[in-house]
């Protein structure tokens, strides 16, 4: 692609002080769709600290709080100085009424959609944006000539090569040593960074080409400054001239970066991977998913390209694949519906389900294939919604399922299909709640199957709340098995833990008066009241609300008139086989009356110290000093029998009674 001058329509903003008013704010602004409380968001969001250096330039993104059918925008500031030679608007005065200077911003925002197709760099925005003279009253938006700088290979500098990942990993990138260099400099190297990742990253990029190092709360991905900033999440710290102490980091982003330093990378085509896409959790596996088609598909299918599908995969212009040179006639058929989803072409699609069907019950499907398939499948994005195919949606997706992730589901594979739809861009919104999966997605797995308690927890809560209370009320669900699966942790995002355990409290909440309270008990006390594990699912606020909860279960009001005994709360809090947490100790704290909080602490000290993995010395020193629990004998109530239903596993058939070490040995 030749360079080529570009014309935009670029709203605008000037921010600073006015003689009569010491505060800062935003002095004018255009009289578009962004209003200047717009802008006032955006540009307290990115802010650089007072300087003394300017001018400065930082970019950054701004998306409308209404859908906009352009979409975002890309932002470019620059900040200024009124002295001679950095006047970038009219009427502003070089000091304030108290003498001092005055720092200004002239704050730019472009459509990406006009901006992503040309591949225009931030040096490209940087000249077309500096050359506006802003007015100091509002106006109209202002129409800026941009000349996009000729695409080339990006540059193989060093330090870029390995910032680039760091920034897929999430964590911000602070740039030290660079006093020196020049501000255009800094800003070639920040795209120099972009530039080695997928075009489509830089609609959710934030970068500084200078901040203050006290400026603790900024929001910029890549910064320049004098000295690390004291955040409470370190960032990564790379030194100007010292790349090579750089480390690759782990996981996706350390593969990313092994994909650079590939001799064949074809940096080039980053430029035309311009979907929007967000520096979130899977960043990395996004980036890596996009640079694998580059790698895989090397050769155009021989038909012309088909129009992207609203909602879909794919990026502006992209097409087809090619299909893989294998032999394996499914992996053909799965290129074939990819191209016959695009279309649509729902009678060719209906052929190709047909034989894949075929395929599927003659059966001879290995692992090895199933994960092919599967990353072919994840590649295509097949498994995002698209109601342009009507009744064949349900049924391409029974089929991909049962062909590439196996039936009935587990928890596993259901895990793996959420990160496969988590992959997709445009099927998945950032902020959408776990488990991310499409409604036709869901229903799909509903009808091949789930095969364990953890998979029909999930989907049903997602599905239908109705039809999460019918299972619940099933002969296949009871206390104790819901109990012990919590308890056995494991889970692939806490979400997924979160809605287990509200599963469950919902199952004792509607189920009371029909489990015996002395087995809840006797499961709860096995698992130590699930505070570990709920330890790794929730905040605290949710750790203790679901510990009160499980404590009303198993000391209800009408059997417990006076709250939990003495004795109980010993045995809840320093007669588990794991250690209380502060979760716990607040949740008993809340069921028992102030009179009864001396023990409560002094069995939370014992239990936390007892079960700390001392070795026996430091144990006996510490022994002298653990409170003695006095053993007192507490009688539980009578309770009516429990209504017929399933016997508790024999795995959490209730034990032997606690036997607590007081500080006699005793």
């Amino acid at each position: 692609m030749t360079g080529r001058t570009i014309s935009v329509y670029a709203q605008w903003a000037l921010h600073g002080k006015v003689l009569d008013d010491e505060g800062y704010q935003v002095i004018a602004c255009s009289n578009g769709d962004l209003s200047k409380a717009n802008f006032g968001d955006a540009l307290s969001r990115f802010t650089l600290g007072a300087l003394d250096m300017l001018p400065q330039v930082s970019v950054s993104y701004l998306q409308p709080a209404a859908p906009s059918p352009g979409g975002g925008y890309l932002a470019l500031a620059i900040h200024w100085f009124a002295a001679d030679g950095q006047r970038h608007a009219d009427g502003v005065l070089r000091f304030d009424n108290q003498g001092r200077p005055t720092a200004f911003t002239s704050y730019f925002c472009a459509p990406y959609v006009q901006l992503a197709p040309h591949g225009v760099t931030y040096p490209d925005m940087y000249r077309g944006f500096s050359a506006v003279t802003l007015p100091g009253t509002d106006g109209l938006p202002a129409e800026v000539t941009i000349t996009a700088a000729a695409q080339q290979v990006p540059g193989i500098d060093d330090l870029a090569m390995r910032v680039a990942p760091l920034l897929l990993t999430g964590v911000p990138v602070c740039v030290l040593g660079a006093d020196a260099t020049s501000m255009e400099e800094r800003l070639r190297f920040i795209d120099t960074v972009m530039g080695l990742l997928p075009y489509g990253f830089r609609a959710r990029m934030t970068a500084a080409t200078w901040t203050r190092a006290t400026n603790r709360n900024h929001r910029f991905r890549l910064f320049f400054s004098s000295a690390p900033r004291a955040s409470e999440k370190p960032d990564h710290v790379v030194y100007w001239d010292k790349p090579e102490l750089v480390a690759p980091p782990g996981g996706d982003a350390g593969h990313y970066y092994g994909w650079l330093t590939d001799k064949v990378t074809p940096l080039a085509t980053l430029t035309r991977l311009n979907a929007e896409i967000s520096f979130g959790d899977s960043a990395g596996t996004e980036a890596l998913r996009l640079v694998d088609e580059i790698r895989l598909w090397r050769r155009p299918r021989p038909r012309p390209p088909a129009p992207d599908s609203p909602g879909r995969r794919g990026t502006p212009g992209s097409q087809s694949k090619a299909a893989p040179e294998s032999a394996d006639p499914v992996e053909m058929l799965l290129c074939e519906c990819d191209e016959h989803v695009r279309a649509p072409n729902l009678s060719r699609l209906r052929q190709d389900l047909s034989l894949l069907q075929d395929r599927l019950q003659s059966g001879g499907i290995d692992d090895s294939r199933r994960r092919r398939y599967r990353s072919l499948v994840n590649r295509f994005g097949l498994l995002g919604p698209d109601q342009r195919l009507g009744k064949y949606e349900g049924k391409l997706l029974d089929t991909l399922i049962a062909l590439a992730f196996g039936s009935p589901v587990s928890y596993a594979v259901l895990c793996q299909l959420e990160d496969s739809v988590r992959g997709t861009p445009g099927h998945l919104p950032r902020t959408a709640p776990d488990p991310g999966l499409p409604r036709p997605l869901l229903e799909a797995l509903e009808r091949t199957g789930l095969a364990d308690v953890r998979s029909k927890v999930i989907v049903y809560s997602h599905l239908d709340g109705r039809k999460l209370s019918r299972w619940l009320s099933s002969k296949e669900v009871d206390a104790y098995r819901l109990i012990g699966e919590l308890a056995r942790r494991g889970w692939h995002r806490k979400a997924h833990g979160r809605l287990f355990c509200d599963a469950t409290l919902k199952y004792l909440q509607d189920k009371r008066g029909r489990y015996a309270t002395a087995e809840i008990r006797r499961a709860l006390l096995r698992n130590g009241y699930l505070a570990q594990a709920l330890r790794e699912i929730g905040h605290d606020q949710y750790q203790v609300h679901a510990l009160t909860s499980l404590l009303v279960a198993a000391f209800p009001e009408e059997h417990y008139p006076r709250g939990i005994g003495d004795a109980a709360i010993t045995e809840i809090l320093a007669g588990t086989p794991d250690a209380p947490t502060p979760a716990l100790l607040a949740a008993i704290l809340r069921k028992i009356p102030a009179a009864a909080a001396h023990q409560a602490w002094d069995a939370y000290t014992y239990g936390s110290i007892a079960r700390m993995g001392l070795d026996e010395a430091t144990h006996g020193a510490l022994r002298t000093h653990l409170p003695v629990l006095a053993a007192a004998d507490e009688t539980e109530p009578p309770e009516p029998p429990p209504a017929p239903g399933p016997r508790p596993p024999q795995a959490l058939e209730p034990g032997r009674g606690l036997r607590l070490e007081t500080s006699d040995g005793t």
